[in-house]
């Protein structure tokens, strides 16, 4: 889904800039759209992480990691 690939690169491209908030939105986007999508999943735990929501980022990779 080529458009899903366009929204992933943005949150990652808003993750490596610092815009955690956009990142983290865009990774949530992506995610809708393709719910096992591992990149998106990684993405979205370490822009959690990042923003301090630790809780948040754990329960998103363990999740992850079960489906």
């Amino acid at each position: 889904m080529p458009e899903n690939d366009n929204i992933l690169e943005a949150a990652m491209a808003h993750h490596h800039q610092g815009r955690l908030a956009d990142a983290i939105d865009g990774y949530r986007q992506a995610l809708k759209d393709r719910p096992g999508d591992i990149a998106a999943i990684a993405g979205l735990g370490a822009a959690l992480r990042a923003a301090g929501k630790i809780a948040d980022a754990v329960a998103i990779l363990e999740a992850g990691c079960l489906e």
